[in-house]
């Protein structure tokens, strides 16, 4: 037996008005409430005398199993508000905030606050362009700065769990309670901060456009499991750490070749994007999933890494420098035991005299420098 529930209430209020032929506002605030809940259980019996009643009577069975049930609940809460204010469409400015609250958090942590400014310059509108440059339509300037939140993070991610184990007591087996995690009283929200600049133009009655944007967004206190070691007796646990940047440059120009009967345009872009992990707090690197599960543990190899100065999911493995020619190559190498004439040469990156894991450094990188279409 299954149960979800997910519930939403929305409650809007809208302001619009112009004043004075000049001044337009538009502006909205609000208040939202999500609530997700689950539920379930089985329970599993085996050997009935008969099967005429089914699932209806499972007090019959000869041999009755285990039962499981779960339940998970969860909120979130939200007040939020913008302003959009034009001036004779030349000045445009747009305030935003919102105040979050998530139940998945840590007490005195749950609630932050995520603003955002954008403003805009339409030139175009300006006197002493609008009378001068015939062929501009359109050339707007923008800028923007703004604070988007996450909490997505395991229910239950911040408390302390309990998981059930068995021990020997009296000459009976008897299950009790151990500790599977502990708490995180400090878990909160991860932030990203986003620079945003642009521009708008087009020319010949719009026949011409060209938009440009550029951004920069730096991301704070990555929520993710932090991995311990094993002699803690625990796997891991939910915590902020960590800060990646993202920035690149978005370009998109049309023509429109035939606006008549027959329409021809013709479009073009090109983007570039640049991650870069800067810190990932305690930890050096962190690993990806590993490959060649056929082969056991000891042949398992991750090939993806983060680390601190490298994009995300960089490529890991030794760096090679050709192929061994002669045994007297090899004998000055860090493979003289083990390597043969026509073998690859690894590099010796940390300079120990010997190929080990710890020669292994970052390779590559899976992000292109740049795509168009």
């Amino acid at each position: 037996d299954n149960s979800n529930y997910n519930y939403t209430i929305d409650n809007l209020l809208s302001f619009k008005r112009i004043f004075h032929k000049a001044h337009s506002v538009n502006a909205v605030i609000g208040f939202s409430y999500q609530h997700w809940y689950h539920e379930g259980s089985s329970v599993t019996d085996r050997a009935f005398p008969s099967d005429a009643l089914t699932y209806y009577d499972l007090s019959t069975a000869i041999f009755p199993g285990a039962t499981y049930n779960f339940y998970t609940d969860r909120g979130l809460e939200s007040l939020l508000g913008r302003v959009n204010y034009s001036y004779k469409s030349r000045y445009l400015l747009t305030l935003t905030g919102r105040y979050d609250g998530d139940t998945r958090l840590a007490e005195g942590h749950k609630w932050d606050f995520f603003p955002s400014v954008g403003v805009g310059w339409n030139l175009k509108n300006e006197s002493f362009l609008k009378d001068n440059l015939k062929f501009l339509d359109l050339l707007k300037l923008r800028a923007s700065y703004g604070v988007s939140g996450n909490s997505n993070i395991g229910v239950g991610a911040t408390k302390a769990k309990y998981a059930v184990d068995f021990m020997v007591s009296g000459g009976n087996i008897v299950p009790g309670y151990t500790t599977a995690s502990f708490d995180n009283p400090n878990l909160g929200w991860e932030n990203t901060t986003q620079y945003n600049a642009g521009a708008d133009l087009g020319f010949l009655g719009d026949r011409i456009t060209l938009t440009v944007d550029l951004y920069r967004k730096i991301t704070t206190g990555l929520l993710m499991n932090l991995s311990l070691p094993a002699s803690s007796g625990y796997g891991s646990y939910a915590t902020n750490i960590g800060k990646v940047t993202n920035r690149g440059m978005d370009v998109e120009a049309s023509f429109h070749v035939l606006t008549g009967k027959v329409q021809w345009s013709l479009s073009t872009n090109v983007s570039t994007f640049r991650n870069e992990v800067n810190n990932l707090g305690p930890l050096d690197v962190i690993y990806g999933r590993n490959y060649i599960p056929a082969g056991g543990i000891l042949f398992a190899q991750p090939l993806n890494v983060a680390m601190p100065g490298y994009p995300i999911s960089s490529f890991i493995g030794y760096k090679t420098d050709g192929i061994y020619q002669t045994a007297d190559e090899i004998a000055k190498g860090p493979e003289a035991s083990t390597a043969v004439p026509g073998d690859i040469r690894w590099v010796d990156t940390n300079g120990d005299g010997q190929i080990t894991d710890a020669d292994k450094t970052v390779i590559g990188h899976p992000q292109p420098d740049f795509t168009w279409g």
